[in-house]
């Protein structure tokens, strides 16, 4: 495990790839190949967050250095929270919107609304329309609302815009570190 090299990693970054203007922190997410792999302890991790903070200090060039930049820092903030409490068992994740807002389309013609779920159909063989108004998708969007869980993070950010209560934590974040 490497979770205590984050300030050395961050500090690479910084050095080596000045360019660079949007770096995450991804926690590691389903069955490793290398069993000595696993997720980071959350509290070294957590232990880790301030040097984390500091550097996402740097996305002015990517967010400007208004609202939108302490908004997409406090989010990503947030997100964070969430994602080390559910590696604590903690589940306070939001509740997933992916059935309401992403489709993928893989190259094979298959369409799924998350990649981490089956695909729901083929638009080789029917029409997107079709395929969203049939009994897979029903099921799948069951199963997603009925409590899907992930630290995807291309999803979570449109979940914590579907939550009230999360919009205002992370407006308020936002509002705090000005």
């Amino acid at each position: 495990m490497n979770q205590h090299l984050i300030p050395e990693t961050i500090e690479c970054a910084r050095r080596d790839f000045p360019a660079a203007v949007f770096h995450h922190f991804e926690l590691m997410r389903g069955t490793p190949r290398d069993p000595e792999l696993g997720a980071p302890d959350p509290d070294v991790v957590r232990g880790a967050m301030p040097e984390v903070l500091r550097h996402w200090e740097g996305y002015r060039r990517f967010y400007g250095s208004g609202l939108r930049n302490r908004l997409a820092r406090a989010a990503k903030a947030r997100l964070m929270d969430l994602y080390l409490d559910l590696a604590r068992g903690e589940n306070r994740m939001p509740a997933c919107h992916v059935y309401d807002t992403h489709l993928v389309l893989y190259e094979t013609g298959k369409i799924a609304f998350c990649e981490l779920t089956d695909p729901i159909g083929d638009v080789r063989d029917k029409d997107l329309p079709e395929i969203l108004a049939g009994a897979e998708a029903a099921r799948r969007k069951s199963m997603i609302a009925g409590g899907c869980t992930c630290t995807h993070s291309c999803f979570q950010p449109t979940n914590l815009a579907h939550s009230p209560r999360e919009v205002l934590r992370v407006f308020d974040n936002a509002m705090r570190s000005w």
